[in-house]
């Protein structure tokens, strides 16, 4: 079944990036703009929104209007969800069981996010990540996260 771009992906894509460019023009519009010569704390921000508008609109005229096979969309959606997912997992996980392990839940949800990952697979994956993660920050770095709590 072919649908229209517009409805899957590519519409939350674009309306997404509209959707931060708004809130980033509301929340900068209480700085001073300034000029292009003496630019204020706004002139950045409001930019940036700006861009982050057109962009959105550019993505929603150009990529919304192509041909995409329905499949495609579910496991686009399946990819997005997992990696949302795994950047969720890290960021509950760090402070109340340290590094190692929410890395090892990140990389190993967001592996996951393509349908052809075995379970196993993802799971090695995950291990050699937190693993080397852990020594390259922790130890070889010195950051100051616990790799465990």
């Amino acid at each position: 079944m072919r649908v229209l771009g517009i409805f899957g992906t590519d519409w939350v894509a674009s309306l997404f990036a509209m959707l931060v460019g708004v809130f980033v023009l509301f929340e900068a519009s209480s700085y001073s703009m300034g000029t292009t010569r003496d630019m204020g704390p706004g002139y950045f921000p409001i930019l940036l929104g700006a861009l982050m508008i057109v962009f959105g609109l550019g993505i929603l005229a150009i990529e919304g209007r192509r041909q995409v096979d329905h499949q495609q969309e579910i496991a686009g959606l399946r990819a997005i969800l997992m990696v949302m997912l795994g950047l969720s997992s890290f960021a509950l996980l760090i402070e109340r069981l340290g590094m190692w392990p929410a890395l090892l839940a990140a990389c190993f949800l967001s592996a996951l996010a393509d349908r052809e990952m075995k379970l196993v697979k993802a799971a090695i994956i995950a291990f050699c990540i937190a693993t080397a993660s852990g020594v390259i920050f922790v130890y070889g770095l010195g950051l100051q996260v616990g790799v465990f709590k």
